[in-house]
This record gives C-alpha cells, structure tokens and sequence, in this order.
C-alpha cells in the first residue's frame, strides 16, 4: 500500500535551519492553497523525514469531526521544498499503489464517516491518529483493478 507518517510538532526554538511547512489550513478537499505557508526550524534529518513529495496524500490529522481526514494529492505547487506539521498526515503510495486511488479511497472513508468513527475527539477537535489511520483496513483492490 503505502508508508504513513504524522508531520513534525511545531518547535520554534529548535535547531536547524527555517523551512517551509504545510498544516491543516492549506489541505482543502482535493487541491493544496499554498496562500499562508509558514517556517519553522528543522535539521536536515528532520527535513528529510517530513518532506512532501509530488504525488503524496495529504490528510487533516485533527479537525471538525465532519472534516478530519480531509485530503488531496501534493503536486508540488510550492515553488521550493517544503514539509508537512504534524497537523497532517502524509500517505506516500508504494509500488504497485496510485496515488490518485488511495486519495478516492481516502475521501469516500472522510465524507461516509469512516475516518469520524476512528477519530478521537477533544473539545471541538477531531483527530484521526497516525497510528488508527495506518491500523484502518480500507477495501483496497489489486493494481489492475485500480486502473479501472
């Protein structure tokens, strides 16, 4: 399927260089508004982990209960390297995976609840959970089938 990671917690006093993140408030349903993109210091082992590259999913991790898992696919409209903060979630497909299925896959369980009944919620705010939404078994056919 695919590797699954939460982006890094906001540490403004940390060591390493500032770099671009992306959180909750530029992952719409289906497109990237890269608008309001922040900084904040990473190493460049950080950097690496946390990248965002063209064809990654990117998830709401904690949001409305309505809206968390709300997703869309990173196209590299940022003009430079950029990362995610652990508001998001990353899928990175694996071989043989589409990028563009799982992101159907990933907004059917969002809009049919799925992601809400996993979710833990606090006050107002959802989250999804890296570790529940790797554990979540989603109906996910063989290559072929996904082509169709």
């Amino acid at each position: 399927m695919g590797e699954v990671i939460t982006g890094k917690a906001l540490a403004v006093n940390a060591p390493g260089a500032q770099r671009p993140y992306l959180r909750t408030k530029n992952v719409f349903d289906g497109r990237i508004d890269i608008d309001d993109v922040l900084t904040m210091p990473m190493t460049d082992a950080e950097f690496d982990r946390f990248r965002v590259l063209t064809g990654d999913v990117l998830l709401n991790e904690g949001q409305s209960l309505e809206l968390v898992g709300r997703c869309a696919i990173y196209g590299g409209e940022y003009p430079q390297p950029c990362a995610i903060q652990n508001q998001l979630l990353r899928f990175r497909a694996g071989a043989g995976t589409s990028s563009e299925f799982a992101a159907h896959l990933f907004r059917y369980a969002q809009q049919s609840g799925v992601f809400a009944r996993i979710a833990l919620q606090t006050t107002s705010i959802a989250h999804l959970g890296g570790s529940r939404f790797a554990r979540l078994r989603l109906p996910w056919p063989v290559e072929e089938s996904e082509q169709r």
